[in-house]
Protein backbone atom coordinates (compact mmCIF):
# COMPACT_ATOMS: atom_id res chain seq x y z
CA UNK A 1 0.00 0.00 0.00
CA UNK A 2 1.20 3.55 -0.38
CA UNK A 3 -0.10 7.13 0.90
CA UNK A 4 -0.78 9.74 -1.88
CA UNK A 5 0.33 13.61 -2.07
CA UNK A 6 -0.98 16.44 -4.36
CA UNK A 7 0.82 19.48 -4.68
CA UNK A 8 -0.38 22.58 -6.29
CA UNK A 9 -3.27 20.69 -8.80
CA UNK A 10 -4.67 22.47 -11.15
CA UNK A 11 -7.59 21.36 -13.61
CA UNK A 12 -8.88 24.03 -16.10
CA UNK A 13 -11.72 23.67 -18.99
CA UNK A 14 -12.89 25.66 -22.12
CA UNK A 15 -16.41 26.47 -21.91
CA UNK A 16 -16.40 28.49 -25.06
CA UNK A 17 -14.10 31.77 -24.57
CA UNK A 18 -14.34 31.48 -20.84
CA UNK A 19 -12.36 28.90 -18.84
CA UNK A 20 -13.31 26.98 -16.17
CA UNK A 21 -11.37 26.63 -13.05
CA UNK A 22 -12.69 22.91 -11.78
CA UNK A 23 -9.54 22.23 -9.60
CA UNK A 24 -7.45 25.08 -8.53
CA UNK A 25 -3.92 24.93 -6.53
CA UNK A 26 -5.09 21.90 -4.62
CA UNK A 27 -3.24 20.74 -1.48
CA UNK A 28 -4.06 17.72 -0.15
CA UNK A 29 -1.93 14.63 1.72
CA UNK A 30 -3.72 10.92 2.16
CA UNK A 31 -1.52 8.97 4.64
CA UNK A 32 -1.07 5.13 4.09
CA UNK A 33 -4.06 2.83 4.46
CA UNK A 34 -6.68 6.05 5.28
CA UNK A 35 -9.71 6.34 3.87
CA UNK A 36 -10.38 10.15 3.23
CA UNK A 37 -13.55 11.08 2.01
CA UNK A 38 -13.75 14.03 -0.19
CA UNK A 39 -17.23 16.03 1.00
CA UNK A 40 -18.67 19.03 -1.26
CA UNK A 41 -21.50 20.47 -2.94
CA UNK A 42 -22.25 19.87 -6.96
CA UNK A 43 -19.88 21.40 -9.00
CA UNK A 44 -17.40 21.46 -6.34
CA UNK A 45 -14.45 19.53 -8.02
CA UNK A 46 -14.64 16.30 -6.68
CA UNK A 47 -15.36 14.16 -9.17
CA UNK A 48 -12.49 15.76 -11.11
CA UNK A 49 -10.30 15.68 -8.26
CA UNK A 50 -11.07 11.87 -8.97
CA UNK A 51 -10.68 11.69 -12.48
CA UNK A 52 -7.28 13.47 -12.56
CA UNK A 53 -5.90 10.99 -9.54
CA UNK A 54 -7.09 8.07 -12.07
CA UNK A 55 -5.47 9.39 -14.81
CA UNK A 56 -9.11 9.69 -16.75
CA UNK A 57 -7.99 13.95 -16.89
CA UNK A 58 -5.09 15.45 -17.92
CA UNK A 59 -3.84 18.15 -15.12
CA UNK A 60 -3.36 21.98 -15.95
CA UNK A 61 -0.77 21.90 -13.49
CA UNK A 62 0.49 20.40 -10.24
CA UNK A 63 1.91 17.08 -9.38
CA UNK A 64 0.24 13.67 -8.13
CA UNK A 65 2.63 10.98 -6.02
CA UNK A 66 1.53 7.70 -4.68
CA UNK A 67 4.29 6.40 -2.95
CA UNK A 68 6.98 7.38 -3.56
CA UNK A 69 6.58 8.27 -7.54
CA UNK A 70 5.00 10.73 -9.09
CA UNK A 71 2.12 9.36 -11.79
CA UNK A 72 0.87 12.92 -12.94
CA UNK A 73 1.56 11.92 -16.35
CA UNK A 74 1.52 8.16 -16.28
CA UNK A 75 -1.43 6.49 -18.14
CA UNK A 76 -4.35 4.94 -16.15
CA UNK A 77 -3.77 1.44 -16.57
CA UNK A 78 0.10 1.99 -14.65
CA UNK A 79 -1.18 3.61 -11.81
CA UNK A 80 -1.82 0.74 -9.65
CA UNK A 81 -5.27 2.30 -8.95
CA UNK A 82 -8.50 0.76 -8.32
CA UNK A 83 -12.07 2.91 -9.17
CA UNK A 84 -15.68 2.13 -8.53
CA UNK A 85 -18.05 4.43 -9.67
CA UNK A 86 -21.68 5.56 -8.67
CA UNK A 87 -22.78 2.81 -11.38
CA UNK A 88 -21.09 -0.60 -11.81
CA UNK A 89 -20.86 -0.74 -15.40
CA UNK A 90 -20.18 -4.84 -14.95
CA UNK A 91 -19.52 -6.68 -18.39
CA UNK A 92 -23.29 -8.34 -18.87
CA UNK A 93 -21.46 -11.49 -20.41
CA UNK A 94 -19.50 -12.79 -17.81
CA UNK A 95 -20.28 -14.30 -14.82
CA UNK A 96 -19.36 -12.39 -11.01
CA UNK A 97 -16.96 -14.36 -10.76
CA UNK A 98 -15.37 -13.54 -14.23
CA UNK A 99 -16.10 -10.24 -13.79
CA UNK A 100 -13.78 -9.99 -10.58
CA UNK A 101 -10.89 -12.50 -12.17
CA UNK A 102 -10.92 -10.00 -15.43
CA UNK A 103 -8.23 -7.71 -14.12
CA UNK A 104 -5.94 -9.86 -11.99
CA UNK A 105 -6.15 -12.01 -15.34
CA UNK A 106 -5.38 -9.30 -17.93
CA UNK A 107 -2.45 -8.26 -15.58
CA UNK A 108 -1.21 -12.01 -16.04
CA UNK A 109 -1.69 -13.14 -12.52
CA UNK A 110 -1.74 -16.75 -12.19
CA UNK A 111 -4.65 -18.89 -11.71
CA UNK A 112 -4.48 -20.01 -8.22
CA UNK A 113 -3.59 -16.37 -6.74
CA UNK A 114 -6.97 -14.76 -8.79
CA UNK A 115 -8.48 -18.00 -6.93
CA UNK A 116 -7.20 -16.82 -3.73
CA UNK A 117 -8.16 -13.05 -4.11
CA UNK A 118 -11.62 -14.10 -5.33
CA UNK A 119 -12.58 -16.09 -2.44
CA UNK A 120 -11.07 -13.98 -0.03
CA UNK A 121 -12.89 -10.56 -1.60
CA UNK A 122 -16.05 -12.32 -1.89
CA UNK A 123 -16.22 -13.12 1.48
CA UNK A 124 -15.36 -10.31 2.77
CA UNK A 125 -17.73 -8.45 0.57
CA UNK A 126 -20.24 -11.48 1.45
CA UNK A 127 -21.21 -12.58 -2.41
CA UNK A 128 -19.71 -15.47 -2.32
CA UNK A 129 -23.19 -17.01 -3.04
CA UNK A 130 -23.57 -14.58 -6.06
CA UNK A 131 -20.29 -15.76 -7.93
CA UNK A 132 -21.80 -18.03 -10.69
CA UNK A 133 -24.48 -15.31 -11.25
CA UNK A 134 -24.97 -12.90 -14.18
CA UNK A 135 -25.31 -9.12 -13.40
CA UNK A 136 -28.29 -8.66 -14.51
CA UNK A 137 -29.57 -10.89 -12.01
CA UNK A 138 -28.40 -8.87 -8.94
CA UNK A 139 -29.75 -6.22 -7.17
CA UNK A 140 -28.06 -2.73 -6.78
CA UNK A 141 -26.55 -3.30 -3.72
CA UNK A 142 -24.92 -6.38 -4.82
CA UNK A 143 -23.97 -5.53 -8.37
CA UNK A 144 -21.71 -2.43 -6.31
CA UNK A 145 -20.37 -5.05 -4.44
CA UNK A 146 -19.16 -7.01 -7.11
CA UNK A 147 -17.97 -3.68 -8.25
CA UNK A 148 -15.80 -3.26 -5.38
CA UNK A 149 -14.39 -6.86 -5.51
CA UNK A 150 -13.58 -5.81 -9.18
CA UNK A 151 -11.64 -2.89 -8.60
CA UNK A 152 -10.00 -4.65 -5.49
CA UNK A 153 -9.07 -7.97 -6.96
CA UNK A 154 -5.93 -5.97 -9.13
CA UNK A 155 -4.58 -5.64 -5.45
CA UNK A 156 -4.44 -1.35 -5.85
CA UNK A 157 -1.99 0.98 -4.10
CA UNK A 158 -5.18 3.37 -3.69
CA UNK A 159 -8.77 2.43 -4.23
CA UNK A 160 -11.25 5.82 -5.81
CA UNK A 161 -15.11 5.39 -5.18
CA UNK A 162 -17.06 8.00 -6.53
CA UNK A 163 -20.49 7.83 -5.20
CA UNK A 164 -20.85 4.27 -4.78
CA UNK A 165 -24.17 4.24 -2.92
CA UNK A 166 -25.85 6.87 -4.33
CA UNK A 167 -28.48 4.93 -6.41
CA UNK A 168 -29.01 2.57 -3.53
CA UNK A 169 -32.33 2.44 -1.18
CA UNK A 170 -31.54 3.58 2.63
CA UNK A 171 -31.38 -0.19 3.74
CA UNK A 172 -28.53 -1.28 1.20
CA UNK A 173 -26.87 2.22 1.20
CA UNK A 174 -26.48 1.43 5.19
CA UNK A 175 -25.81 -2.05 4.97
CA UNK A 176 -22.85 -1.54 1.90
CA UNK A 177 -20.95 1.76 4.26
CA UNK A 178 -20.77 -0.25 6.94
CA UNK A 179 -19.53 -3.32 4.44
CA UNK A 180 -17.34 -0.80 2.86
CA UNK A 181 -15.55 0.14 6.26
CA UNK A 182 -14.94 -3.42 7.35
CA UNK A 183 -13.33 -4.05 3.71
CA UNK A 184 -11.22 -0.73 3.95
CA UNK A 185 -9.81 -1.83 7.44
CA UNK A 186 -9.12 -5.47 6.62
CA UNK A 187 -7.34 -4.71 3.53
CA UNK A 188 -5.85 -1.40 5.34
CA UNK A 189 -5.72 -0.10 1.23
CA UNK A 190 -4.99 4.24 1.18
CA UNK A 191 -8.56 4.83 -0.03
CA UNK A 192 -10.35 7.98 -1.22
CA UNK A 193 -14.16 8.35 -1.33
CA UNK A 194 -16.49 10.90 -3.02
CA UNK A 195 -19.94 11.46 -1.75
CA UNK A 196 -22.29 14.74 -1.29
CA UNK A 197 -23.57 12.79 1.11
CA UNK A 198 -22.47 14.41 4.63
CA UNK A 199 -23.73 11.54 7.20
CA UNK A 200 -22.54 9.26 4.84
CA UNK A 201 -18.80 11.07 5.27
CA UNK A 202 -19.25 11.11 8.88
CA UNK A 203 -19.81 7.51 8.98
CA UNK A 204 -17.49 6.08 7.08
CA UNK A 205 -14.40 8.49 6.87
CA UNK A 206 -11.02 8.65 8.87
CA UNK A 207 -11.18 12.09 7.76
CA UNK A 208 -13.03 14.67 5.56
CA UNK A 209 -11.71 17.29 2.97
CA UNK A 210 -14.72 19.80 2.26
CA UNK A 211 -14.31 20.85 -1.02
CA UNK A 212 -15.83 24.22 -2.69
CA UNK A 213 -14.87 25.86 -6.06
CA UNK A 214 -11.97 23.59 -6.56
CA UNK A 215 -10.21 24.14 -3.10
CA UNK A 216 -10.44 21.76 0.19
CA UNK A 217 -11.46 24.74 2.37
CA UNK A 218 -11.34 21.95 5.70
CA UNK A 219 -10.06 18.97 6.42
CA UNK A 220 -10.48 16.47 9.47
CA UNK A 221 -12.77 14.16 11.68
CA UNK A 222 -16.10 14.74 11.29
CA UNK A 223 -15.76 16.01 15.10
CA UNK A 224 -13.10 18.54 13.93
CA UNK A 225 -14.90 19.91 11.12
CA UNK A 226 -18.48 20.32 13.29
CA UNK A 227 -16.90 21.66 16.83
CA UNK A 228 -14.03 23.62 15.24
CA UNK A 229 -14.98 25.07 11.78
CA UNK A 230 -12.00 27.20 10.16
CA UNK A 231 -14.36 29.64 8.16
CA UNK A 232 -17.76 30.08 7.52
CA UNK A 233 -18.58 27.90 4.42
CA UNK A 234 -17.56 24.98 6.70
CA UNK A 235 -20.28 25.71 8.92
CA UNK A 236 -22.31 26.75 6.97
CA UNK A 237 -22.02 22.95 4.86
CA UNK A 238 -21.27 21.02 7.62
CA UNK A 239 -23.72 19.71 9.90
CA UNK A 240 -26.96 17.71 10.28
CA UNK A 241 -28.77 20.59 10.12
CA UNK A 242 -29.30 24.08 8.49
CA UNK A 243 -27.64 26.96 10.83
CA UNK A 244 -29.11 30.05 11.39
CA UNK A 245 -26.62 32.74 10.19
CA UNK A 246 -26.47 36.17 11.59
CA UNK A 247 -24.54 39.41 10.86
CA UNK A 248 -24.54 41.68 12.78
CA UNK A 249 -20.99 42.70 15.23
CA UNK A 250 -19.97 43.53 18.45
CA UNK A 251 -20.52 45.93 20.97
CA UNK A 252 -19.48 46.13 24.63
CA UNK A 253 -22.39 43.63 26.04
CA UNK A 254 -22.14 41.16 23.34
CA UNK A 255 -22.69 40.70 19.43
CA UNK A 256 -25.69 42.56 18.20
CA UNK A 257 -27.99 40.79 14.97
CA UNK A 258 -28.10 43.30 12.45
CA UNK A 259 -31.76 44.90 12.47
CA UNK A 260 -32.23 44.09 16.04
CA UNK A 261 -31.92 44.92 19.57
CA UNK A 262 -30.85 41.57 20.62
CA UNK A 263 -27.52 41.29 22.55
CA UNK A 264 -26.09 37.80 22.14
CA UNK A 265 -23.58 37.25 25.22
CA UNK A 266 -20.34 36.15 23.94
CA UNK A 267 -16.74 35.05 25.02
CA UNK A 268 -15.34 36.07 21.31
CA UNK A 269 -12.26 38.30 21.92
CA UNK A 270 -13.66 40.66 18.90
CA UNK A 271 -15.12 44.02 17.82
CA UNK A 272 -16.74 45.50 14.56
CA UNK A 273 -19.03 43.32 12.21
CA UNK A 274 -19.08 39.57 12.25
CA UNK A 275 -21.29 36.81 10.94
CA UNK A 276 -22.50 34.74 13.93
CA UNK A 277 -23.66 30.85 13.25
CA UNK A 278 -26.28 29.78 15.82
CA UNK A 279 -27.14 26.04 15.34
CA UNK A 280 -30.41 24.70 15.84
CA UNK A 281 -29.74 22.59 18.47
CA UNK A 282 -27.82 24.90 20.51
CA UNK A 283 -31.54 26.69 20.87
CA UNK A 284 -32.65 25.02 24.33
CA UNK A 285 -35.64 26.11 26.43
CA UNK A 286 -34.81 28.85 29.27
CA UNK A 287 -35.29 32.51 30.17
CA UNK A 288 -33.21 34.60 28.16
CA UNK A 289 -35.24 35.34 25.06
CA UNK A 290 -38.81 34.92 24.25
CA UNK A 291 -40.02 34.38 20.60
CA UNK A 292 -43.20 33.54 18.31
CA UNK A 293 -43.45 29.69 16.88
CA UNK A 294 -44.00 30.17 13.25
CA UNK A 295 -44.61 26.82 12.35
CA UNK A 296 -43.49 23.46 14.21
CA UNK A 297 -42.40 19.31 13.20
CA UNK A 298 -42.75 16.82 15.86
CA UNK A 299 -41.09 13.43 14.08
CA UNK A 300 -40.95 11.65 17.10
CA UNK A 301 -37.76 11.88 17.61
CA UNK A 302 -37.19 15.76 17.49
CA UNK A 303 -39.22 18.43 17.60
CA UNK A 304 -37.83 21.11 14.71
CA UNK A 305 -39.29 24.80 15.48
CA UNK A 306 -39.14 28.18 13.47
CA UNK A 307 -39.11 31.22 15.34
CA UNK A 308 -39.96 35.07 15.11
CA UNK A 309 -38.00 37.11 17.12
CA UNK A 310 -38.10 40.84 16.34
CA UNK A 311 -36.79 40.75 12.97
CA UNK A 312 -34.83 37.43 12.88
CA UNK A 313 -36.24 34.06 11.98
CA UNK A 314 -34.08 30.89 14.04
CA UNK A 315 -34.43 27.59 13.71
CA UNK A 316 -34.26 25.15 16.74
CA UNK A 317 -34.26 21.36 17.29
CA UNK A 318 -35.40 20.51 20.51
CA UNK A 319 -35.71 16.91 22.39
CA UNK A 320 -39.54 15.68 21.58
CA UNK A 321 -41.72 18.38 22.94
CA UNK A 322 -45.08 17.24 22.05
CA UNK A 323 -47.03 20.06 23.70
CA UNK A 324 -45.55 22.46 21.70
CA UNK A 325 -48.05 24.06 19.14
CA UNK A 326 -47.54 26.91 16.24
CA UNK A 327 -48.64 30.37 17.36
CA UNK A 328 -47.21 29.44 21.45
CA UNK A 329 -44.53 31.39 22.33
CA UNK A 330 -41.57 29.72 23.47
CA UNK A 331 -38.76 31.02 25.65
CA UNK A 332 -35.20 29.91 25.15
CA UNK A 333 -31.51 30.57 25.70
CA UNK A 334 -28.13 30.25 23.97
CA UNK A 335 -24.98 29.10 25.79
CA UNK A 336 -22.42 31.63 24.94
CA UNK A 337 -20.15 28.64 24.21
CA UNK A 338 -22.21 27.06 21.21
CA UNK A 339 -21.35 30.39 19.09
CA UNK A 340 -19.26 30.70 16.12
CA UNK A 341 -18.34 34.26 15.16
CA UNK A 342 -16.52 34.68 11.67
CA UNK A 343 -14.31 37.95 10.25
CA UNK A 344 -16.38 39.47 6.94
CA UNK A 345 -13.63 37.48 5.42
CA UNK A 346 -15.17 34.33 6.37
CA UNK A 347 -12.53 33.00 8.24
CA UNK A 348 -13.16 32.18 11.74
CA UNK A 349 -12.78 34.53 14.79
CA UNK A 350 -10.89 32.31 17.78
Amino acid sequence: MAGLRIASLSKEFAAGAARIQAVDALNLEVADGELLVVLGPSGSGKTTLLRLIAGLETATAGEIILGSETITQKKPQDRRIGMAFQYPALLPQLTVVENISLGPKLRGVSAAEISSRTSELAGLLEITHLLARAPETLSGGQQQRVSLARALATRPELLLLDEPLANLDPVSRVQLRDTIRKVQQALRVTTIYVTHDQAEAASVGDRIALMNEGRVCGIGTARDLYTDPPNLFVAQFFGPDTPNILPGKFEVDGFHPTGTKLVFRSNAPHSGEATCVLRPSSICPGTEFTAKILALQHTGWSTSLLLSIENLQLRAELPPTPTLRADDFFSFAVNPDDLLFFHPSGERIR
